[in-house]
């Protein structure tokens, strides 16, 4: 009795336990971190490894910037393009900036 419960045990530990196998991982980005770019107009790209998730047009992804210390996000319009997602980044002010996205993969 005491094995059947151990086996029962270890098996619902591997299960729940299992790692998802499929991640999305950013695999390249232009500008790259620390980056010096010259002008306050640029496009900013980014690469991951699963397609990224448009449904009838639309999707929740988002890239915005703000200035180092600033409490203030602005996103930029995107376009994406399977696993590519471009952003027109305008910036006003010049400085260090911080740049975050969120995306949803397909996969």
């Amino acid at each position: 009795m005491r094995s059947k419960l151990l086996i029962v045990a270890t098996t619902l530990l591997t299960l729940i336990s299992a790692p998802a196998v499929a991640h999305d991982k950013l695999v390249d980005r232009s500008p790259d971190r620390d980056e010096v770019v010259a002008t306050s107009s640029f496009e900013a790209v980014l690469t991951f490894n699963n397609p990224l998730m448009v449904i009838e047009g639309q999707s929740n992804a988002e890239l915005a910037t703000r200035l180092e210390g600033s409490a203030d996000w602005i996103t930029h319009p995107i376009t994406i393009n399977g696993t590519i997602l471009t952003a027109q980044v305008n910036l006003t002010e010049n400085g260090s900036y911080d740049l975050r996205w969120n995306v949803v993969s397909s996969d």
